[in-house]
């Protein structure tokens, strides 16, 4: 795996781009100079972990042939106060399933994905983040 990344202004604005070819953005807040014009470094992180669930869990239900309608997640993460790096001590993740999507398996898909197959979520709990979820069945 290889990124390049490129410096876009004279602060902190700066553009990633993959081996494919796709291209992710990220800046500083103005705090430090920069200019809120993407995601922050850890925010990055944040969606990391909630895309990487997020592909494991439709993939999985998907597999079981549940026509997953729409699909939601809203990631939450604290970090250490006063720190130097400031890791995360905790994150939660709440996922809105829409569909006709059984209880029992999309409960399955979810602990699946933290507890063995989300590479983003076990490398943050290696790391001393408590991972945490929640989700929610919205028929349709």
């Amino acid at each position: 795996m290889k990124l390049d990344l490129k410096r876009i202004d004279e602060a902190f604005h700066l553009q990633g781009t993959n081996e494919e070819g796709a291209t992710a953005f990220s800046d500083a807040s103005t705090k430090v100079g920069g200019g809120n014009k993407a995601f922050r470094p850890m925010q990055l992180m944040l969606m990391s972990v909630a895309s990487c669930s997020s592909i494991d869990i439709l993939s999985i239900l998907r597999k079981q042939k549940l026509d997953v309608k729409d699909f939601y997640v809203t990631i939450e993460g604290e970090r250490e106060a006063d720190k130097v790096p400031s890791l995360f001590t905790h994150i939660h993740i709440h996922y809105k399933f829409a569909g006709q999507i059984p209880d029992e398996k999309a409960k399955r898909a979810i602990d699946l994905s933290i507890t063995k197959y989300c590479s983003a979520s076990r490398t943050l709990e290696k790391a001393g983040a408590k991972i945490t979820t929640s989700y929610e069945i919205m028929n349709s």
